[in-house]
């Protein structure tokens, strides 16, 4: 067992001086100019936001150049209205502010009464020329109408422009979020930036998987009021992240109370059977769920709630692999392939112990001993398969080697050599919720309190043995459990119409088993198959950490490319976030500043579970294949 610990502290300070805009890292800006009829500026003119569906609002007075500034305003539906005595009211509905966005809204007023009003559309349109940072924004209704498989709103980024679609390296998803529920953790190149190099903020919270650095939580596709996808030229306060930056917020309740509930149910009826498994994978997958928002106290206290879990059994096929052929689980092997010599005076005694004759090291080749025979082989050449000479060493069979035999599933395709099956089911039970609280008070500043849950586990009935690229023969499922939780609050203060300061405190925190065995793999002894176990002779003994089940060792077959056994690496990684930050911003005229300071604690912790139940490599190392080294019993050096 290794255990590594890591831990990072980050401390970062920024001033920014720019023009009037804030990109506080949830929130929007509004901005412009209070004019007449004759475009001369109106100063001291009354501009407010209101937010329509939840009454929260925001006012703020022109500076003597006719400007406004109104600064981190959480995404939402705005309704703005200018107004100063003498001139009419001007009203502008449908303003979508979304995260990040900087929006310059101007008003012309007319004389006449206060008590009038004038009411206008905004473009659906906005160009946003206040900010040079270039991404996209995709809104709820946007992500509930696609369809994606799985309800990750990650499979969206790729209809970014400069974008990859995929990651270039399958190591990454290994840490994939939910056991692996979603196929993709976010790990994509953004305009030629490292797939390690981004960002996943969820209501200003970094959830980023400290070892891949790729997405650590998904929340529900319902729970979100949007995502933005920033790829260039975003603001300082992103700092540590040379990629894109997914900043997600999930939705807020309302004055009126809403919810919705939802189940997707997906087969295998329009699937296709995979050309060489003989039937067609199992898949039933359920996801259902449901959210629910409202006031807890009308125009101060919202609330809204989701949950989704999802139940899925799904086929997993091995793909083709090449197994022992019923001549060679018989101990007949191709002259060629027992075209060497006996190593080692020791090995010899061993192997005239079983077989008896006469065995002399370094002189004596496998394909002298047993019977000659005719068996067959595959001709490397034209890929077929072909008579050969042979012989018999069945009586050289290793006593592992005839107790764990019926753990290699025999072939099952034409040529008698290969074996390819998709019957066996995996599964996954994942269940997602979260909690989201918000508090409009504008004595001590607005609130809002995040709680995210994700409890899952998957169980992988084959799987690839970890860094060695070679699946997993049937009978050995391994169980992946993880558990993922965010905890996240802000404060947003402002002080009189110019100057807000936003806080914000988070801790994160994500656990998971890589390949944990299953009950059904464990054994009582490994003397039950023919395994030395007096550790005083270099007997085989459990090695993991208390408690750890025993299981049958790993065996890897490097020619055919199949194991059999439990994986050989287990591990288990805590990584927790901790983080507290804070922006002040100030609009001054044409210009605003910002300064903020952001600390972040990562804590990284890895034990891993190193060949517990022992490594055994087959790789043709004593005979020419490494199945005939398995039959006789003659691993190569294990390692760890």
């Amino acid at each position: 067992m290794h255990r590594r610990v890591c831990r990072c502290s980050c401390l970062c300070l920024l001033v920014l001086l720019g023009t009037a805009h804030l990109w506080a890292d949830v929130t929007g800006s509004i901005l412009g100019y209070v004019r007449d009829k004759s475009g001369a500026v109106l100063p001291n003119a009354n501009v407010t936001a209101s937010e329509t569906a939840t009454g929260y609002s925001r006012t703020v007075a022109t500076d003597s150049s006719g400007q406004y500034s109104i600064l981190a305003l959480p995404p939402g539906h705005y309704r703005l209205a200018a107004s100063v005595a003498g001139f009419q009211q001007q009203v502008i509905d449908n303003v979508d502010l979304n995260v990040n966005d900087a929006l310059h809204f101007d008003f012309l007023l007319q004389i006449g009464s206060v008590s009038e009003s004038i009411s206008v559309e905004a473009n659906a349109l906005q160009v946003q020329t206040v900010t040079t940072a270039t991404g996209t924004t995709i809104e709820s209704p946007q992500i509930l109408a696609m369809p994606l498989n799985g309800r990750s709103y990650l499979d969206l980024l790729s209809l970014q422009a400069g974008v990859s679609p995929a990651n270039t390296n399958s190591g990454y998803s290994d840490r994939s979020p939910a056991s692996g529920l979603y196929s993709s953790a976010g790990n994509v190149s953004t305009d030629g930036q490292p797939e390690w190099a981004n960002a996943f903020l969820v209501n200003g919270a970094e959830v980023n998987e400290t070892k891949n650095m790729g997405a650590g939580l998904i929340p529900n596709a319902d729970s979100i009021a949007e995502f933005r996808l920033l790829t260039n030229s975003f603001s300082a306060e992103y700092g540590k992240f040379t990629g894109a930056v997914m900043n997600t917020v999930t939705k807020s309740g309302t004055n009126r109370l809403h919810g919705t509930l939802f189940e997707f149910y997906r087969n295998q009826g329009m699937d296709a059977r995979n050309y060489f498994d003989p039937t067609k994978a199992a898949l039933k997958r359920h996801q259902y769920g449901g959210v629910l928002g409202g006031p807890v106290w009308k125009d101060k206290i919202f609330f809204f709630t989701d949950f989704q879990q999802t139940r899925q059994v799904a086929g997993v096929s091995t793909g083709p692999m090449q197994v022992m052929s019923a001549d060679e689980r018989n101990g007949i092997f191709p002259d060629s392939v027992l075209n060497t010599v006996v190593q080692g005076d020791a090995w010899a005694a061993t192997l005239m112990s079983r077989g008896g004759g006469t065995i002399v090291a370094g002189s004596t080749m496998y394909n002298q001993l047993g019977t000659p025979v005719t068996t067959t082989a595959i001709d490397p050449n034209t890929h077929t398969v072909v008579s050969v000479p042979g012989h018999n060493i069945s009586a050289y069979i290793d006593p592992v080697t005839k107790l764990t035999m019926p753990f290699i599933p025999a072939p099952n395709q034409a040529g008698g050599f290969s074996f390819s099956d998709s019957s066996h089911s995996g599964s996954i039970v994942d269940t997602n919720m979260a909690q989201r609280i918000d508090f409009i008070n504008h004595m001590t500043g607005d609130w809002s309190f995040y709680y995210h849950y994700d409890d899952a586990t998957a169980v992988q009935p084959i799987y690839q043995q970890a860094y060695q690229g070679i699946t997993n023969v049937p009978g050995f499922p391994a169980t992946q459990p993880s558990r993922n939780q965010l905890f996240s609050m802000s404060n947003t203060k402002t002080f009189g119409s110019t100057a807000v300061n936003v806080a914000r405190i988070q801790l994160f925190r994500t656990a998971t088993r890589t390949s944990q065995p299953s009950a059904s793999s464990k054994i009582s002894s490994y003397s039950q198959y023919g395994f030395n176990t007096d550790p005083t002779t270099g007997g085989l003994i459990n090695t993991g950490t208390p408690g750890y089940p025993s299981s049958l060792p790993m065996m890897l077959f490097t020619q055919g490319n199949f194991a059999v056994g439990n994986n050989w690496l287990n591990l288990y990684q805590p990584d927790t976030t901790y983080g507290i930050g804070d922006t002040f911003s100030k609009a001054m005229g044409a210009h605003s500043l910002s300064f903020g300071g952001e600390f972040r604690y990562y804590q990284l912790n890895v034990r891993n579970e190193c060949g517990p139940n022992g490594y055994f490599q087959f790789n043709g190392n004593e005979t020419h294949a490494d199945v005939s080294d398995y039959y006789i019993g003659a691993p190569a050096q294990p390692h760890c």
